[in-house]
């Protein structure tokens, strides 16, 4: 556990020196901007179209976070060679992955709150409306940023930066066009190329729209427990998943 926090706490040193925590003022700046924007439209309205869209901004700045969080977590240590002293102590591959891995969860859960207070302080300004629900919101959005974590930081195994970047952002818009883009599409039984991909890719790929309750949270709705709960055990099982998967690779990987 020692080595585990010892590289989760250099993870989040290494965002404290990439300047990362500087999100958190333009994510400010970017509600203060957005605000004014809003339609002339009844108070209940406004409120419902303000925390949709400060939360559709939270989750974009959340995976932008991501990226730059995960990219070159271990390729660029590995370019580096600054993992060779690391392994040149007690320290096994496994606790590597997953101190990189619980260093990049903290960054992000501190940062998403921070994110998420901002919010519900530009309610309150802006509209009087005190709504905790939308802490709701920002947990969905860590659960979504820490499955794309997952997926990064696999990457991030064997592929350089730039490849990572790419894939991973197509690999985000794959999994919110999951359920209407490849759905569509499988279902009208077309044949060839384009088709036998598009079944691996719907049945493999997570439904990250499953996260996106921000409209049920701007209309008031009451999010249960019950899907938290399922919220939580779909990100958790993608995430043992792809994390099984890094290491796996990693402890192949000629260093």
């Amino acid at each position: 556990m020692k080595n585990i926090y010892i590289i989760a706490s250099n993870v989040i040193r290494d965002a404290v020196r990439q300047k990362l925590f500087y999100v958190i003022f333009l994510f400010a700046i970017a509600l203060v901007a957005i605000s004014p924007m809003l339609p002339m439209l009844e108070e209940s309205l406004k409120s419902q179209i303000l925390i949709e869209v400060s939360l559709s901004v939270t989750s974009l700045f959340g995976l932008i976070l991501t990226l730059a969080l995960c990219i070159t977590q271990i390729t660029g240590e590995v370019t580096r060679k600054t993992v060779y002293n690391l392994f040149a102590k007690p320290v096994s591959r496994l606790q590597y992955i997953v101190g990189k891995y619980v260093g990049i969860l903290l960054a992000l859960a501190v940062i998403l709150m921070i994110l998420g207070l901002e919010v519900m302080v530009l309610i309150v300004l802006r509209l009087g409306l005190f709504s905790p629900s939308i802490l709701l919101g920002i947990f969905a959005i860590f659960l979504e940023c820490a499955v794309i974590a997952a997926f990064c930081l696999l990457l991030s195994t064997f592929t350089k930066p730039a490849v990572n970047a790419v894939v991973t952002l197509l690999f985000y818009f794959f999994c919110h066009m999951k359920s209407t883009f490849l759905f569509e599409h499988i279902n009208q039984g077309g044949s060839g190329g384009p088709a036998i991909l598009y079944y691996p890719l719907y049945y493999v790929l997570p439904n990250l729209e499953n996260f996106n309750v921000f409209r049920r949270i701007g209309y008031g709705e009451a999010i249960p427990v019950s899907l938290v709960f399922q919220l939580t055990l779909y990100a958790a099982g993608f995430v043992l998943l792809m994390g099984t998967t890094s290491y796996l690779i990693f402890r192949r990987k000629d260093l």
